[in-house]
């Protein structure tokens, strides 16, 4: 169906798999001589951690980062609770800087209560906002359920991405392994 060069990745790109690293953060083993202990950032009004405050500010920037250069903004099962300030100000943040720029979904068992603590003007500054009423688990089928048409949307409105996918049936039609296992 392709050529054998059409089946390598373009210039720059990779196919790729990836597996995620689960660990016990209580093992002493996974970093070779850096402590670790766990640490949880906990939603209170005032977060003081020392020893910890510059990691925890690098954690804080970099988070800002990405509400700041996203496309669109996923909250999943986090409340907002009053008290935590400063999560709730990175979002706002990243909506009220650069207003209809940023599509926002709320996934929670009570959305409607997350949006209304978030207030009028954050929810209004998204370019569109969601809300889905359900758990994650539920959320997750309901996108397995769009796989199909988001895809063919995806190859409908970019050529890459439509030869991306004809690609990997032909790779997979001629039984060749979709992926490289570097171990």
């Amino acid at each position: 169906y392709f050529p054998e060069a059409d089946l390598q990745a373009r210039d720059g790109m990779v196919f790729m798999r990836a597996q995620p690293l689960l660990f016990d953060v209580r093992s002493r083993g996974f970093a070779p001589g850096v402590p670790t202990s766990p640490l949880l950032i906990t939603p209170v009004r005032q977060k003081r951690y020392e020893g910890y405050s510059r990691a925890i500010d690098k954690l804080w920037k970099t988070g800002a980062t990405a509400f700041r250069d996203a496309e669109r903004i996923v909250i999943i099962g986090y409340s907002f609770p009053e008290t935590d300030a400063r999560v709730r100000g990175l979002v706002a943040d990243a909506l009220l800087k650069s207003p209809q720029s940023k599509e926002l979904l709320i996934v929670d068992i009570d959305p409607e209560s997350v949006a209304n603590r978030l207030g009028n003007a954050i929810m209004g500054a998204a370019k569109k906002a969601e809300l889905f009423k359900g758990t994650l688990d539920q959320y997750l089928r309901h996108l397995a359920g769009e796989a199909i048409s988001r895809m063919r949307a995806a190859m409908s409105a970019d050529e890459y991405v439509q030869h991306w996918v004809e690609r990997l049936a032909a790779m997979k039609s001629a039984g060749t392994d979709l992926y490289v296992d570097n171990e």
